[in-house]
């Protein structure tokens, strides 16, 4: 970091040193931040719920944040148009579960034909949330005020990458959690098995590197820069962004082993597939279930709920 503050701040991100930030430096930080992520492009957003705009030249230092899960997933809404929406979701976690999933809250949309860019509908999202100060409300005569967090976000890979300005799955040190480098095999970047485990990330050494390759304007362990939920007071950058268990385990890794032990003759297990079909029609999903099992040769069609079975 080039400025003097930015330097008193590095030594409080230096892997080994268990010391607090001092709260007027974080403000500053944020505030720092906030300014430079709004002047990689001015443009505004418009406020769903209000309607006011939210401007990117305007810098503002939140209070508190929301106590729930994010969600950001894509939806194609036209079959005629290459047009999505991107909704970011959130649910509340001290809900019941039974009603926890019926209770989700829309905190922005973005509708547009390409990706939605992180520096501008995050951040505007992201100084929504720390400007909203403690919730007040009543059980039976008591009046609570309760303060929310962020305490996951759960997106698929592509976004993940985006949300942390980091390389993407095929690309170099392009793990969230650990600092596994990867090699080259046959032009593409492979993660070799074996060995001693790669050093795990942490939030603090997450940070460090960010501020890093934003000053060098080098990408640094993966990370090409600041990333807006670095504003997002008491987010770690590390874990509470869990790997998504629908893109990477259903449809990548079960359906991965479905294909190898089908298709590939080396694995292929076609003697026993008959046995497998047959224990599927007997399987009774429960209600929360909405499709039944298909034959396995209809794998290709399969939905990710489909590979629970």
């Amino acid at each position: 970091m080039s400025t003097p503050a930015g330097k008193r701040y590095r030594r409080y991100l230096e892997p080994g040193e268990a010391r607090d930030v001092p709260e007027a430096t974080l403000r500053y930080q944020r505030a720092k931040r906030s300014r430079e992520l709004d002047r990689v492009e001015p443009r505004s957003v418009e406020q769903c719920g209000s309607g006011a705009q939210l401007s990117s030249d305007e810098s503002e230092e939140g209070q508190d944040l929301p106590h729930s899960d994010l969600v950001e997933e894509p939806d194609e809404v036209f079959s005629s148009s290459k047009a999505s929406v991107w909704p970011i979701q959130l649910m509340v976690n001290e809900l019941p579960f039974n009603v926890r999933f019926q209770n989700v809250i829309v905190g922005a949309l973005w509708f547009a034909k390409t990706h939605p860019p992180a520096h501008l509908f995050v951040k505007a999202f992201v100084t929504a949330l720390n400007n909203m100060g403690p919730i007040t409300w009543h059980c039976g005569d008591e009046c609570v005020k309760s303060s929310v967090y962020i305490t996951c976000c759960c997106v698929d890979s592509p976004a993940r990458a985006s949300l942390l300005n980091m390389n993407h799955h095929g690309g170099y040190f392009s793990c969230p959690w650990c600092l596994q480098e990867g090699a080259p095999v046959d032009g593409t970047v492979r993660y070799k098995t074996g060995g001693s485990p790669a050093a795990p990330r942490t939030h603090r050494n997450v940070l460090k590197d960010m501020y890093d390759a934003h000053d060098s304007n080098e990408m640094v362990r993966g990370l090409k820069g600041q990333s807006p939920l670095i504003l997002l007071k008491g987010f770690n950058l590390v874990w509470y962004l869990p790997p998504d268990y629908m893109h990477c385990v259903l449809e990548g890794v079960t359906q991965q082993l479905i294909d190898i032990w089908v298709a590939v003759k080396k694995y292929k297990v076609k003697k026993d597939l008959k046995e497998v079909e047959m224990r599927m029609k007997q399987i009774k999903p429960p209600n929360s279930f909405c499709r039944l099992p298909r034959p396995v040769k209809e794998r290709k069609n399969w939905k990710a709920t489909e590979c629970l079975y």
